[in-house]
């Protein structure tokens, strides 16, 4: 008998831990790790933010704020959120939570229970069948690979059941950098509508979508029902503040009630200095930061698509937001390589221990031929990186 609960029953770690051990070994034997492995930004939070922490600290943000947030920030969350959409929110519908993690997690133990079945985009961030597994539902993971990363609805609509009870749609996409189309997500809003589904809108990446994209800040939520809408989002990625765990979930008031009683008994409030900054912050806003870092990034991909694209040993969709690029190497060959399941794994481990740069392998993401490359390192970082990459391929191929 397992002394652990039926829940963790295959849970893992997120982070791809034969990866790191390999890189902790290089390390240890002089060589120099390029880590393309992250999911942030490595600049510094803008400025505007980081002089109201420092303000913060002068008065009394040490205390408890209410369990899902500042009443204030609340309402500041509400009316970017009325801008970004085109429909009226207000603080009642907003939770502010430690990062879109814990939003995620809120909202799976509010609304799943045994026997329910949620549908996830695949590849797909790992934690979202995670969390799905954790409140004794079942994810059902639905194949966007042979569509170019994008929402086959017909496909989507096969996999509903009597069963189902949401659907999550990140976008843009992690891992895949995709950008769904407005007219997916209205055909998809429709099928929810039809079924009665929740549907759960990921949008941590929606400040860095790219000009050739005819996609906006954030996708048309008008065509959900409204009391089945959960909008996440999250501070982390937008304006690089990953350690301070603040994000946030917009949904019904009854919803968010609920969320409200889980997190009393879970983490209470989200960090106060993190919350005292950004009210301070938001009236003066960072579009100066955004549209930096979007530049940056937008330059890092074409840098990307000029050395990788037309390979024939890997493919590489232009990413469309977000930074990452995903690579497929299922065409990847060399004369050890097996081709089989793990050939994400195998790939990500001999270009670690030839060129010390430092990718994620698509087993993390329910993917065994594609492989994950943050793009958010400073362009000479990158352009070092995608030689060692060329390199590589070219010697194996």
């Amino acid at each position: 008998m397992s002394m652990f609960t039926a829940r963790v029953d295959g849970l893992k770690a997120e982070k791809n831990s034969a990866q790191r051990i390999v890189a902790k070994q290089l390390e240890e034997s002089g060589r120099s790790i390029i880590d393309l492995s992250a999911g942030e930004l490595d600049e510094p939070a803008p400025a505007v933010i980081r002089d109201a922490a420092r303000e913060a600290l002068g008065t009394a943000s040490n205390r408890y704020t209410e369990t899902i947030g500042l009443p204030l920030l609340r309402r500041q969350l509400a009316a970017m959120l009325s801008t970004r959409t085109g429909r009226s929110w207000n603080a009642d519908q907003v939770a502010v939570t430690a990062g879109a993690k814990q939003a995620l997690f809120n909202i799976a133990l509010a609304l799943f229970d045994s026997g329910d079945e949620v549908i996830i985009p695949s590849p797909h961030w790992t934690t979202f069948p995670a969390q799905v597994k954790l409140a004794g539902a079942t994810p059902v993971l639905f194949d966007t690979r042979d569509a170019a990363y994008q929402l086959d609805v017909s496909s989507l609509a096969r996999r509903i059941t009597p069963r189902t009870k949401a659907i999550v749609l990140n976008s843009p996409h992690n891992p895949t950098g995709t950008v769904y189309s407005n007219e997916s997500m209205r055909e998809v809003g429709a099928l929810a509508q039809r079924h009665g589904l929740f549907a759960i809108l990921d949008q941590c990446y929606g400040d860095f979508v790219f000009a050739d994209r005819d996609g906006v800040r954030a996708h048309d939520v008008n065509c959900f029902d409204p009391s089945k809408l959960l909008v996440v989002d999250s501070f982390s990625k937008a304006v690089a503040l990953t350690g301070w765990r603040l994000g946030y979930v917009a949904g019904d008031p009854a919803l968010i009630a609920v969320i409200r009683a889980i997190q009393t008994h879970t983490t209470s409030n989200p960090n106060s200095l993190a919350q005292a900054a950004l009210c301070a912050a938001m009236p003066v806003g960072w579009a100066d930061f955004t549209q930096g870092v979007r530049a940056k990034l937008g330059a890092n991909r074409d840098l990307i698509v000029t050395n990788l694209c037309g390979r024939t040993d890997v493919r590489v969709p232009h990413p469309e937001g977000g930074f990452f690029a995903y690579l497929d190497v299922r065409d990847w060959r060399r004369p050890a390589a097996s081709g089989g399941p793990a050939v994400a794994e195998e790939f990500c481990t001999e270009l670690l221990k030839r060129e010390c740069v430092m990718l994620v392998p698509g087993t993390a993401f329910g993917d065994p031929h594609g492989v994950r490359l943050s793009f958010t390192p400073r362009r000479e970082v990158l352009d070092q990186s995608l030689q060692a990459i060329v390199r590589f391929l070219d010697l194996t191929r």
